[in-house]
């Protein structure tokens, strides 16, 4: 756990916007949390009256306020920011309880902020993880026959309808040219959906597949165009 920590703080400040106007509040010191006051009785010779409390002394390094990391731990007694080191039985006797009723604060271990970041970097890696995984489902399917026939006939029907449209609007000839009457034309998609359906898939599945293999394919070619532009 605390080999890990300086590397999410490292990545939460790469990850911070880098603009000129955005600016980053790194925040470090030292900070305490109290377990108790020290017991009538328990009080050592000679220890100043303000000195009353016993606690875990820690620095700690966060951003805006929030702790990433917390290291140099240790148990003391202290009045507002002025301390002494003490070890864990010595804390135990001043405060009048068994030694295993104290320990490490729990958020020493777990800093807020390094649990948040925690969780930013696991949901990353989650999101990047069943990226993957739909995008190998589609390649399977962008290999599948019937899916390269499907996108085929969508193709074709493409090029029909834009050539019928073409030849829709050129100039009939005779004493009134006008273009001629608009052609009912095939839907490249139904064209493609009938095709899957025809070879056996069910049309709810067939039109949810179909959508994704066509979004890939226009992707692909829309990455192959713009690289074929920037060679030129």
């Amino acid at each position: 756990m605390r080999l890990w920590l300086p590397g999410i703080a490292l990545l939460g400040l790469l990850a911070w916007p880098s603009t000129s106007s955005a600016k980053v509040l790194i925040t470090r010191g030292d900070a305490f949390t109290p377990f108790g006051e020290i017991q009538p009785g328990k009080r050592p010779f000679g220890l100043q009256a303000n000195v009353t409390t016993v606690g875990y002394k820690y620095a700690y390094f966060g951003i805006f306020w929030l702790d990433i990391w917390r290291y140099g731990g240790g148990y003391c007694i202290y009045h507002d920011k002025e301390y002494s080191p003490i070890s864990k039985a010595d804390a135990a006797m001043l405060l009048g309880v068994p030694e295993s009723r104290i320990g490490e604060p729990i958020w020493y271990r777990f800093p807020p902020g390094a649990l948040i970041l925690g969780g930013v970097v696991a949901i990353g890696v989650v999101a990047a993880v069943l990226k993957q995984i739909r995008k190998q489902k589609i390649l399977a399917m962008v290999s599948d026959a019937r899916y390269q026939q499907a996108l085929d006939v969508f193709r074709e029907q493409v090029a029909l309808n834009e050539a019928a449209k073409q030849a829709a609007e050129q100039p009939v000839e005779g004493d009134d040219p006008a273009p001629s009457a608009p052609v009912d034309l095939p839907d490249p998609w139904e064209a493609a959906i009938d095709s899957l359906t025809g070879a056996g898939i069910e049309r709810p599945e067939a039109e949810e597949n179909f959508g994704k293999v066509l979004g890939y394919a226009m992707n692909r070619a829309s990455e192959q165009a713009a690289a074929e532009a920037a060679r030129r």
